[in-house]
């Protein structure tokens, strides 16, 4: 089971780090590999590797103005 952030924290917006992804309510592993940032220096979208580690992994730009189409996801047992 697993729960939807209702805010995304800019800590774990850092390249280089993992997170569970939930898009079209599919929940897939992504790597943060670009921040692009505003005049301001604040986060306007996060360009990820989607499946880092399989042989299929694609590049997407999740835009936080449509968070809550995409968000990130934390496991419960």
């Amino acid at each position: 089971m697993y729960q939807k952030l209702l805010t995304v924290n800019t800590l774990l917006l850092k390249i280089g780090n993992r997170v569970m992804i939930d898009f079209e309510d599919e929940v897939n592993l992504v790597e943060i590999i670009e921040v692009s940032l505003d005049d301001e220096d604040d986060v306007v979208a996060i360009g990820v590797m989607v499946d880092p580690d399989k042989e299929h992994a694609y590049f997407a730009e999740l835009y936080l103005e449509d968070y809550g189409n995409w968000s990130v996801v934390i496991f419960h047992e």
